[in-house]
């Protein structure tokens, strides 16, 4: 099998229409996904007429021989739908999301993407759960039918649920807003000095976080695991953005961090960019013996 192509489903006249559901262990293929049917249009984004539906990441195939940048390509307004928690981390299968794309992981879910991602145009996190992306990110290049380090005006709207971000350029040249009710996650247990320090770095773009209508980006820390392993007092970072991007920009902490108090602050780095982050102090009375 070189290529499972999902696409063409054609039924009620000129409606695409059709699902396919990957339940069992296919992590001996090498090939690549496609799901797309030809049908791009901005005003259709989120529309998902044909899916891909997964319930393990084993669903998905295996490695690839060499980095391949739409090992799971979906575009033109199709979804691909993440019914069960699971981390994806088969070696070398890269995303490709693009044409209204949606990503749609189910309620108290979590999925992990660790390959690269490739974004074109604009494309949409869908359902409740939580999306976490690693790798950097990438960008569509039509011409020659390939991933580039250059954006080119690409977006990713969080319309539901949780965004996370595992590596620091996995959103950098992305456009990222966020509708109500959504948030972004940040992981003060992050074994990366560089995620918590720099947290998502997105320096390419001038207006690389947003909220749909407006407002302050919403903000969720996850529990800090080990307290004893912390100091009294740390910083987690949030986002890196240019001087002039940080102007317009702002968090609101949404909920509590058990066991501590948060504050959202800024550091300016000395080389035109700044990070927004999380000052976590410890609660309640500590001791310390020497």
């Amino acid at each position: 099998i070189v290529a499972l192509d999902v696409a063409k489903c054609r039924s009620e006249g000129s409606a695409y229409l059709g699902t396919l559901s990957l339940e069992g262990d296919n992590s001996a293929w090498s090939g690549r996904a496609l799901v797309g049917c030809g049908r791009a249009s901005t005003a259709d984004i989120g529309l998902s007429n044909l899916t891909l539906r997964v319930t393990s990441a084993a669903g998905l195939g295996g490695a690839m021989d060499a980095f391949t940048f739409d090992g799971v390509k979906v575009a033109d307004t199709c979804k691909l739908a993440i019914v069960n928690s699971a981390t994806f981390n088969a070696a070398n299968r890269g995303w490709c999301f693009m044409d209204g794309a949606a990503v749609d992981v189910a309620a108290n879910k979590v999925a992990t993407m660790c390959e690269a991602v490739t974004f074109g145009g604009a494309s949409v996190k869908s359902g409740n759960g939580t999306l976490i992306l690693g790798g950097a990110a990438k960008f569509y290049d039509d011409v020659g039918d390939a991933a580039t380090d250059t954006p080119n005006g690409e977006s990713f709207r969080i319309a539901a649920g949780t965004l996370g971000v595992a590596s620091t350029n996995a959103l950098n040249g992305v456009a990222v807003s966020f509708a109500a009710g959504t948030t972004l996650q940040v992981d003060p247990n992050a074994a990366d000095a560089d995620m918590l320090r720099y947290g998502a770095i997105n320096t390419k773009w001038s207006a690389p976080f947003a909220v749909v209508g407006g407002g302050a980006v919403p903000v969720v820390f996850a529990p800090v695991t080990d307290p004893d392993s912390h100091p009294p007092s740390f910083d987690v970072a949030i986002c890196t953005v240019t001087s002039s991007a940080a102007s317009g920009l702002s968090f609101a902490l949404q909920g509590r961090c058990p066991n501590y108090n948060v504050a959202i602050t800024t550091r300016p780095n000395g080389d035109g960019t700044v990070t927004y982050l999380g000052r976590f102090a410890r609660k309640g009375f500590i001791l310390t013996v020497y």
